[in-house]
């Protein structure tokens, strides 16, 4: 073994916590970054494989009943033989809810199951004739098992049906309900799945869906257009794989994911970077005369650096082997974390050498650097020089001490804090940015669950003033609704409520949202124009301001506003833009769209109300006339629902923001300590008790730690700023709200850390040997 090597195995096993302190830091950026990246390319990969093998609709379309059930359906037989066409599914949606259970049920029957939307079975009992299939995530919230009989209501007529399977489908990979409540629970929202077969002999079949799969050299558009042309205005919506809610949400999710990934290992490689940046300045001027015995001999400048490069190298090294062995140990557990999020079967984490070899390249990168500018100082060292003591640094006087009056008011404790402090740039800087990292990260969790709890609790609290938003068949806004009749309905107000696409005619650019008609305010939805006045579209229409920014569009411009079906289509002027965070609407004005109703009639389809008495839903829900019922509890939960994801990503910031903290903190103080032995040891020779330099201590700790916590809660809230853009979606934006009692457990979280640490160093500072350490002065 070379000299060097040994000099370096020698080196390690005296510095041991100080190489374990980076290689941890490294290991867990290098994991953290693998593990999450893995998981998003093996999800996307499975869930590909997964849409393709179970073959998930290119378009659904939906269809106006019962004429498209007829044999000889000219559209249907039309489109059916479209060259485009590889496959067509006739369904039926039927929305109910279980008996005796408190959820809501849709039934999906189609005339042939196994050629598109095919359910993956977990689970059958072939001896279960004429049975129903359930979604696993339904079976296990509402502890069914096959055999079980599923019971519903189908008009006025009560229907039971034995679970013949549980399977997922690429349909709901996600259980989304509908643009109202985008993922409902499992408890509350279950899907079934029938064949026509077994399906008639409990229903009247009136299929109102098609399940189409385009060739692959078919053009998705083009055959959307023949497919409403062929049906006319039977044809109320075409929607495209891409706009399929649950497949929207999953792309949205695993983007997210990505986001993550890059945001933990860039703070921790830089808190690394800087751990060892100090650390080998450290050893540099401690082992100045070792360095200049070595040149005098011959060893040249590249030789002494090479022996810290090396040393580097390892340390990276030895992370990078943590880092595989904590995706070994923890990476198929955070999938099953994130698999409970998502339907897909047989989802296995795989490995992938580009992604590995991206983190472990970014970590020696980082490493080697860091070690190049922190050994750069054994340049300078010329070996007649290091052969004598260094002449200490001359000290400065610092700001406060040429303010006498202040200065002489400290004691004389107080005194040697702020000057033993700001001696060593090194470990001072290096304990700012550890301090800062972590407090950094601190805020930036709370911030994001702020943030989450701002469009989900706060924006719901201050937007819907309604207790429940009730759609009903459409009818004259001038007539009375059986539901206005139902004692304790204490206010309402009626409005059309329309899903519209929205073009910029401009650039082509498309976004489907909600439109809200009403012949004035609408005080149940408290929408707010972004200068906070009320909402008053006049003759044109008033969009969020979030959609038209992404759609390219400003007050003044026109936009084309069109229906599902294309039955109706007009263009309008921009006249303002509402201030909305999610639930995205227009507003517009019955007198703007007459002529989209027969005799200029005003119809309405939706009565956002407030009651005063519990049973009144249940009356409600039993009017002929409803078709959907939707409370504000229920919109809030959708919500939330839809952001568990980031909710856990959220808590996994928590953990690794204290685990950062505590280990550059560890490390540093570590560093500290060692190289204050003779200093606090002689500083006891001298009549210094252990409580008087341990206080001298942990001044000096709370004065970094006042310093560092507001440059880490200002870079983490900027930090929130930077990525909002990367969490939001077309049905979601990121307001960023830090609120002041996260501020407050970001500080005491901090404190709590460097509390620690203090212990710690109360600990080895009562371990000192006086007689050994002043034998020799490290």
């Amino acid at each position: 073994m070379k000299s060097n090597h040994r000099l370096l195995i020698r080196k390690i096993r005296r510095e041991w916590i100080d190489f374990a302190a980076f290689a941890l830091i490294i290991g867990v950026g290098v994991g953290f970054f693998a593990v999450v990246q893995s998981i998003v390319i093996s999800y996307d990969n499975r869930s590909e494989a997964y849409y393709a093998e179970q073959k998930l609709p290119d378009l659904i379309v939906d269809v106006n009943a019962p004429d498209v059930n007829a044999p000889d359906d000219h559209a249907y037989g039309k489109t059916k033989a479209n060259p485009d066409v590889e496959a067509i599914v006739r369904r039926m949606t039927i929305d109910s809810a279980l008996i005796e259970r408190d959820a809501k049920l849709r039934v999906l029957i189609a005339d042939d199951p196994q050629a598109a939307n095919i359910p993956y079975v977990l689970e059958s009992d072939d001896t279960v004739s004429d049975g129903c299939y359930i979604l696993k995530r339904n079976a296990d919230a509402l502890s069914l098992s096959v055999g079980d009989t599923i019971s519903f209501n189908y008009g006025s007529q009560p229907v039971s049906v034995p679970i013949r399977a549980i399977c997922t489908i690429p349909e709901y990979v996600y259980l989304a309900q509908d643009i109202n409540i985008p993922i409902a629970n499992s408890d509350e929202f279950c899907v079934i799945l029938m064949s026509a077969e077994t399906a008639q002999k409990y229903v009247d079949i009136q299929y109102d869906q098609w399940l189409i799969l385009k060739h692959p050299d078919a053009d998705a558009n083009a055959l959307s257009d023949e497919i409403k042309t062929a049906l006319g205005d039977r044809c109320r919506r075409v929607v495209m794989q891409d706009n399929i809610l649950s497949y929207v949400f999953f792309q949205d999710d695993l983007a997210q994911f990505s986001s993550f990934s890059v945001i933990f290992p860039v703070v921790f490689f830089f808190v690394g970077a800087v751990v060892l940046f100090v650390l080998l300045r450290r050893d540099v001027a401690r082992e100045r005369r070792q360095i200049g015995v070595k040149k005098a001999l011959g060893l040249s400048d590249a030789a002494s650096m090479r022996f810290y490069l090396e040393y580097a190298a390892l340390a990276c090294a030895v992370g990078c082997l943590l880092a595989i062995f904590l995706s070994v140990t923890i990476g198929n557990r955070a999938l099953g974390i994130f698999a409970e999020m998502f339907e897909i079967p047989h989802l296995e984490l795989g490995f992938f050498p580009g992604v590995w070899a991206i983190g472990i390249a970014a970590a020696f990168i980082v490493s080697l650097s860091a070690a190049l500018s922190g050994a750069s100082a054994i340049l300078k060292i010329r070996p007649a020089e290091a052969m004598r003591e260094e002449t200490p640094a001359g000290g400065r006087r610092l700001l406060l001490e040429r303010m006498r009056f202040f200065w002489n008011f400290l004691s004389l404790n107080t005194r040697y804090s702020l000057k033993s402090l700001l001696r060593s740039k090194g470990r001072f800087f290096t304990s700012i940015v550890g301090v800062s990292g972590s407090a950094l990260l601190l805020v930036f969790a709370f911030g994001f669950n702020d943030s989450i709890e701002h469009v989900t609790s706060g924006y719901y609290e201050n937007l819907i003033r309604y207790d429940a938003r009730i759609e009903i068949s459409p009818m004259l806004l001038s007539d009375e609704s059986e539901i206005e009749r139902i004692r304790g309905v204490a206010e309402y107000e009626k409005v059309l409520m329309a899903p519209v696409i929205l073009t910029n005619q401009e650039t082509g650019v498309e976004k489907e949202l909600k439109a809200v008609i009403s012949d004035e305010e609408v005080s149940m939805l408290n929408v707010k124009t972004v200068a906070g006045d009320s909402v008053d579209p006049g003759d044109g229409i008033v969009m969020p301001e979030y959609t038209a920014t992404r759609m390219g569009l400003k007050i003044g411009d026109s936009v084309l506003l069109k229906t599902f079906d294309s039955a109706y289509e007009q263009s309008f002027r921009i006249t303002d833009l509402s201030d909305q965070n999610t639930d995205f609407c227009v507003f517009l004005r019955y007198e703007s769209i007459t002529d989209m109703f027969q005799n200029n009639a005003k119809i309405c389809n939706t009565l956002l109300l407030n009651y005063t008495e519990e049973d009144v839903l249940s009356k409600i829900e039993d009017c002929k006339s409803v078709t959907s019922v939707t409370t504000k509890e229920e919109s809030i939960g959708a919500l939330s629902n839809l952001l568990d994801t980031i909710d856990l990503m959220v808590s996994i910031l928590l953990l690794f923001a204290v685990a950062l903290g505590i280990t550059v903190l560890f490390s540093v103080n570590t560093m500290s300590i060692l190289s204050r032995r003779y200093e606090f040891s002689t500083l006891k020779v001298l009549g210094y008790s252990t409580g008087s330099i341990l206080l001298v201590f942990l001044k000096e700790s709370i004065l970094q730690t006042v310093i560092s916590i507001p440059v880490g809660f200002f870079l983490g809230v900027q930090a929130l700023q930077l990525i909002k853009g990367d969490f939001s979606t077309d049905s979601f934006r990121l307001v960023i709200q830090v609120s002041a009692l996260s501020f407050v457990y970001a500080f005491l979280a901090v404190c709590a850390m460097t509390g620690i640490m203090f212990l710690y160093t109360k600990r080895a500072v009562g371990k000192y040997d006086l007689v050994e350490i002043l034998k020799r002065k490290e």
